[in-house]
């Protein structure tokens, strides 16, 4: 026969285990230092493939597209003839790319005038509760 034994309490039944001594078994809580680092831990692990792809695919050829395009550069071998911000320049002189970049804020401004009061009015219009009386 296996005996436990408990602390009496006067009031009757058992008693808490005094204040600083655990209970066997009873795993500790890390320290407030471990949780903010394990958050930290996870929050990168987490972040950090979404953030490699992201520099891989878009702001490195961003560079190399920068890069090429202060050369005269045909597409094939490297780049020779350094012009610096000459192709810039002749391509805000052409007329059609001119109206290309007219066209383009045109769309963007049109778009946004648009399509923002549709995105603000659309909620309120299909409120939850219409379709859901909870």
């Amino acid at each position: 026969m296996t005996t436990i034994s408990q602390n009496p309490n006067p009031a009757g039944g058992v008693s808490a285990s005094p204040a600083g001594v655990r209970r066997a078994g009873a795993q500790r809580r890390p320290s407030r230092a471990a949780d903010t680092r394990r958050k930290w831990y996870e929050i990168i692990g987490l972040t950090a493939p979404a953030v490699i792809v992201y520099v891989i695919f878009v702001l490195v050829p961003m560079g190399f597209a920068f890069y090429y395009s202060l050369f005269r550069w045909r597409g094939v071998g490297p780049p020779t003839d350094f012009v610096g911000l000459n192709n810039y320049i002749l391509a805000f002189q052409d007329p059609i790319f001119r109206d290309a970049l007219r066209n383009n804020a045109i769309i963007v401004v049109g778009s946004l005038l648009i399509q923002g009061p549709i995105a603000l009015t659309a909620p309120a219009l299909f409120r939850l509760e219409r379709f859901c009386p909870c």
